[in-house]
């Protein structure tokens, strides 16, 4: 059905109604795992020990280890780190019209003033916590400026917006349901929660407002960008979720440790009788002065001594915390990246490399399939926007074509590849300047950068010219 079908129904509340029941939400814990995320762990909730007869005066409580590891922030960050840690490229078709690259560079602006590159890493990092995230666009006029800009603003569970997609026949969102609630004052200037809820279509914004007599009131809005500002983000369940066991587990074994290493790890002494003295804790070569008693028969017997240890750690335990270590990095596609691994791998190839982490760069590709559809529909959002509020006066902006190339976090070995393309060519040359420039991170706009070399070039002529002539060479 689509949304101009949909919005024929007598109240509002029922459009909200059929919108809601068309996106699935069960099993969904958001609590819970945005907790996880912040080490708000289920081990925290272990009860601590009480040691002697319950209800008794000799009773007292043990506290036991309740050790969390925060696994979870660390498959995020690793996560959103190979898919966005070096920011997308947004590449030019037709790049020799002149009046493309003036609209490219306005749209660019507005990119710029969203700050998106940070943008598209905190908006993957909320959907690897939550499963799922919106972004809205809006036209936003400035008041120091007095013009118009483009602004971006993302909607997740956790910031208290509840968002709903809706999609016509063909599976294309033809609207976006947003609701949250804000602080507004009354009619007797008593500050109270209101409900707001607003529907963005390709043609209309329909915002509403519920009064105080638990009535919704709507007020219709003409989208001028004749497309939906709205783009939603559906990751199904976080980024750990998989593994979330695995971790349990591993927590209760890593604090059933530690409170095992606070029994056994310090010496503990085992005493049969009397001690006649003791040494002091800092005494060099500690000797132990035993007493003796004679029983009725003239018997003597000594006191004696003995410490307690801890003979043998199972090796079981081991060998459980490295299965369970390699698991969660292995289910999760994480690779473990810790100092302890990398010390000592020394220069290795750029193909056993990427070897090495083929399977996070195997997630991530995953990823760039959701994240690649999500940046071109909002290259078009902001081209529609920008056309229609004239910002920064965007002529011909809805014409460019824009391609999304993602970059990878991977260091390269560029002398490695350098060799094998001389020896490909025999030793001819396989870049030109023009692109040799393009990969130079110290420069800016290349058409410029060769603008000034060439001028350089030139002046350096002239100068040898000048030499030349005045020494007769």
């Amino acid at each position: 059905m689509k949304i101009e079908e949909l919005l024929q129904m007598e109240t509002i509340t029922e459009v909200f109604t059929q919108i809601e029941s068309e996106t699935d939400l069960t099993d969904r814990t958001v609590e819970t795992w945005r907790e996880q995320y912040e080490g708000k762990h289920g081990i925290l909730l272990k009860l601590d020990k009480i040691v002697g007869k319950s209800g008794t005066t000799g009773t007292k409580l043990v506290k036991l280890a309740k050790l969390v590891a925060n696994y979870q922030k660390k498959i995020v960050r690793i996560a959103v780190a190979f898919v966005f840690g070096k920011p997308v490229k947004l590449i030019l078709a037709d790049s020799e019209n002149k009046a493309n690259q003036t609209a490219f560079e306005v749209f660019m602006e507005v990119w710029k003033e969203n700050n998106l590159d940070n943008f598209n890493k905190k908006i993957m990092r909320e959907i690897s916590i939550e499963g799922r995230a919106a972004e809205l666009w809006f036209p936003y006029y400035d008041e120091i400026e007095k013009k118009t800009k483009v602004k971006v603003m993302m909607l997740t569970e956790g910031k208290g917006d509840e968002f709903y997609p809706h999609y016509d026949d063909h599976g294309v969102m033809d609207a976006l349901l947003r609701k949250y609630k804000i602080q507004v004052m009354d009619a007797t200037t008593r500050v109270r929660e209101q409900q707001r809820a607003e529907i963005y279509t390709a043609t209309k914004i329909i915002h509403c407002k519920k009064a105080f007599n638990n009535k919704w009131v709507e007020e219709v809005e003409i989208n001028k960008s004749g497309i939906v500002n709205a783009i939603y983000y559906d990751g199904k369940r976080p980024e750990w979720f998989d593994v979330q066991s695995l971790i349990d587990r591993l927590e209760v074994l890593i604090s059933k440790h530690a409170d095992t290493n606070d029994y056994f790890s310090s010496p503990a002494v085992k005493i049969k009788g009397d001690i006649a003295h003791a040494p002091e804790k800092d005494e060099v070569g500690k000797v132990f002065k035993l007493s003796a008693e004679k029983d009725s028969e003239g018997k003597v017997t000594w006191s004696d001594i003995e410490y307690l240890t801890w003979e043998h750690s199972p090796d079981s335990l081991k060998l459980e915390f490295d299965n369970l270590t390699n698991l969660i990095y292995s289910l999760s596609s994480t690779p473990d990246i810790t100092f302890d691994n990398v010390e000592g791998i020394g220069a290795i190839s750029g193909v056993a490399l990427r070897l090495m982490f083929l399977d996070a760069l195997l997630k991530a590709y995953d990823h760039q399939e959701l994240y690649g559809e999500k940046i071109e529909e909002r290259n078009n959002i902001i081209k529609a926007m920008v056309k229609v509020y004239n910002v920064k006066g965007g002529v011909g902006i809805d014409s460019i074509e824009i391609k999304v190339e993602f970059s990878e976090v991977i260091p390269q070995n560029v002398q490695e590849l350098i060799d094998m393309l001389a020896i490909a060519t025999n030793g001819k040359a396989s870049m030109s300047q023009e692109s040799a420039i393009q990969q130079n991170p110290m420069t800016g706009r290349v058409e410029d950068e060769i603008v000034k070399i060439k001028k350089d070039e030139a002046t350096t002529e002239s100068v040898e010219g000048s030499l030349a002539g005045s020494f007769n060479i």
